[in-house]
């Protein structure tokens, strides 16, 4: 399960041209979620709360950042 939201979270959508500056808007949300999940795991060891936190995070992402 992890490794299936670890790839939904860091597959950028694919558009063309117009839209680089929101993938790119959408990568750095992506990037940063994936540091404070690496952070979250350090301070806190693999357990349920960082998984909840990041999905969190990516739903976040998408809603603000990514589908825009």
């Amino acid at each position: 399960m992890v490794v299936l939201m670890l790839t939904l979270a860091f597959s950028t959508p694919s558009h063309s041209g117009a839209v680089n500056a929101a993938n790119d808007k959408c990568t750095t949300c992506l990037e940063k979620i994936e540091r404070d999940f690496e952070k979250c795991e350090a301070k806190y060891g693999v357990g349920q709360f960082c998984y909840d936190q990041f999905n969190n995070d990516i739903v976040h992402c998408y809603a603000t950042v990514c589908e825009q």
